[in-house]
């Protein structure tokens, strides 16, 4: 059994390995702010999914948490998702606050002793719920602990004032850069406080981070468009073998845009395209060719979610069990607490 969840928890949240190429930054030019991310992994399968406001929702459930979160959504987002609803791998709100994850291969989280944890992935979609600016996620998440399955990460954030924040989790403890802590608005996959000091040296072994500071330090002199454009060449800059999408975030026009490696041209969408009235949440493939449209958008069933499941197994080539597949599946669709949320917590082996 024990060995089942460690695979489980392996191929389900897509940390199989270590990602060495992501990459994120924000650009404030003279009246706009846009947040970047180069999503580096061993595939690119996934969805652009639309995450509707006033839903009620409920912590998946994690070893050693024991206490349930609960909350309601405030604001609808967009995220993109590799693994089902409600665990993305980043994404934005209609309120212009925008969350990425990157690996970080020193991360020491604190011993869970009863507090309420969120999961690594859900943390984001917790954030994106129910913030509007990175000094409110900071102020308000400070009690609540990341329970880890497998990965290790820190985050990166930024909203619409162009307030950015790293935070990650070192010797067992939450640490915050922000404002004056933060002088460089960049993150790669070594600490914030190691490649700040590689870049004010010169050192060796921070070299995509270094080429991204170096860019930032021209972009508050150029216009708009240049500066749209130019956060794609600096993802460019940085780009490894396994870049699997480069992602911009328009975080005052609430719009997000993406290219693939498998469709290199830059696809577009706005918050506002939706009704975020709609308590409906909806996809589309990553990987399409055509232009994006509201009208595109397929509804996210447990279907949805078996199939990314499946084919991120799939991809990992690691077996799992059609029963295991579709619970966690049911369980992301629904995210209600009953029969299925406690067989879920027997799987953890948090119920005996």
């Amino acid at each position: 059994m024990k060995l089942k969840v460690v695979v489980i928890i392996l191929v389900l949240f897509g940390f199989y390995g270590v990602a060495l190429g992501c990459s994120a930054f924000t650009i404030k030019g003279r009246t706009d702010v846009f947040m970047y991310k180069s999503y580096d992994w061993h595939f690119g399968n996934g969805v652009l999914m639309y995450n509707p406001k006033a839903v009620a929702k409920i912590s998946f459930p994690a070893p050693g948490a024991y206490q349930k979160l609960r909350w309601r959504s405030k604001y609808a987002s967009l995220t993109f998702n590799q693994y089902g609803q409600s665990l993305p791998n980043g994404g934005m709100n209609e309120a212009g606050l925008a969350i990425e994850i990157l690996w970080l291969n020193c991360s020491v989280y604190p011993k869970l002793k009863g507090q309420k944890a969120l999961i690594e992935l859900q943390w984001i979609q917790y954030g994106l719920d129910n913030f509007k600016s990175v000094d409110e996620l900071i102020q308000q998440t400070s009690n609540i602990v990341i329970a880890p399955l497998y990965a290790k990460v820190h985050y990166f954030i930024t909203d619409r004032m162009g307030n950015s924040a790293v935070v990650e989790y070192i010797d067992g403890k939450r640490i915050v850069h922000r404002g004056k802590g933060l002088p460089y608005a960049a993150i790669t996959n070594s600490t914030y406080g190691y490649s700040k000091r590689g870049f004010e040296t010169d050192a060796a072994g921070c070299g995509r981070f270094n080429s991204i500071c170096k860019s930032l330090n021209v972009f508050s002199r150029v216009d708009k468009s240049q500066t749209l454009m130019s956060g794609f060449n600096v993802l460019d800059k940085v780009k490894t073998r396994g870049t699997k999408w480069q992602i911009g975030y328009d975080l005052g026009r609430r719009e997000v845009c993406f290219r693939t490696c498998e469709s290199m041209e830059v696809k577009k969408i706005r918050m506002s395209d939706f009704d975020c009235e709609n308590k409906v949440a909806c996809y589309i493939e990553l990987n399409t060719s055509a232009d994006l449209h509201v009208s595109d958008f397929k509804k996210v069933s447990v279907g949805t979610n078996d199939r990314l499941l499946k084919e991120a197994f799939k991809q990992l080539r690691l077996p799992v069990p059609f029963f295991v597949r579709w619970l966690f599946a049911y369980y992301l669709t629904n995210e209600k607490d009953g029969v299925t949320l406690k067989w879920v917590m027997r799987f953890w082996g948090i119920f005996k």
